[in-house]
């Protein structure tokens, strides 16, 4: 009876690790997914601006 506490618990521990590892790679896909939008729209807010700038320099 004890021994199979004892299998049930780990069995339990090794399945919320699992989990947890589980969550640990989607939040890091996430957040890769996250800062290449910001990247993007980073990169697309500059070219803007330099557009904006090289329209009334050339003015």
């Amino acid at each position: 009876m004890v021994l199979q506490k004892i299998q049930y618990c780990t069995h339990l521990y090794k399945r919320k690790l699992c989990i947890n590892f589980l969550m640990v790679c989607i939040l890091q896909k996430i957040v890769d997914i996250v800062n290449r939008i910001i990247g993007l729209f980073i990169v697309k807010l500059t070219k803007k601006d330099i557009n904006d700038l090289n329209a009334t320099n050339g003015q």
